[in-house]
């Protein structure tokens, strides 16, 4: 559609040409063939009501596809399927890496990334007990010991490769499946 000019009225009145011209413009920058959006009313009702929450499915529906967005305490999601908005629980991911000073006998394998123990100085416990162990969380304790420490809920590959006192790197790994939580040491 080309848009042609329309005289601004100004008090004078339009004359019967001039009219015509104007309903045919307004008509063209308006008119829609699609009943329920063909006047400017019928457009304000269907966006207050996607303003005021009314036409989020409708809204989503014509996107064709999952849209989500996070809210306080959870994932808004929209489902296509259903037809519906789902507000799922937010699980934060984990965190990466994390660095403990002096792990004492406790070894965190919550992190992904690596959790990184004693680096200034070596830890000399005998046994160690794990916590918040996710799939792939690992730990390095720099360890130096006369004999080979124990960890409950892990074993040792075989040939792990402990020399006693010696500074050594503990490395502890949750593998999952059927190999579970090992652990072996290289020196330093």
């Amino acid at each position: 559609m080309e848009q042609q000019d329309i005289r601004v009225y100004n008090g004078q009145q339009y004359s019967v040409e001039e009219g015509a011209a104007l309903i045919e413009q307004l008509d063209a920058r308006t008119k829609h063939d699609v009943h329920g959006y063909n006047s400017i009313e019928e457009l304000g009702i269907k966006l207050k009501g996607l303003l005021e929450g009314e036409g989020f499915n409708t809204l989503a529906g014509l996107l064709d596809t999952n849209i989500e967005a996070l809210v306080d305490g959870g994932i808004l999601r929209y489902d296509a399927g259903s037809g519906k908005w789902v507000v799922s629980s937010y699980v934060p991911p984990p965190t990466l890496v994390k660095e403990t000073a002096n792990t004492g006998t406790i070894i965190d394998l919550g992190y992904v990334g690596g959790n990184t123990c004693n680096m200034a100085s070596a830890n000399t416990s005998a046994s160690y007990t794990l916590v918040n162990s996710v799939l792939n969380g690992n730990a390095e304790v720099l360890i130096n010991r006369s004999t080979e420490p124990t960890i409950t809920g892990a074993t040792a590959f075989t040939d792990s490769g402990f020399v006693a006192d010696t500074n050594q790197i503990m490395c502890v790994k949750n593998y999952g499946g059927s190999i579970g939580v090992k652990f072996y040491f290289l020196t330093v």
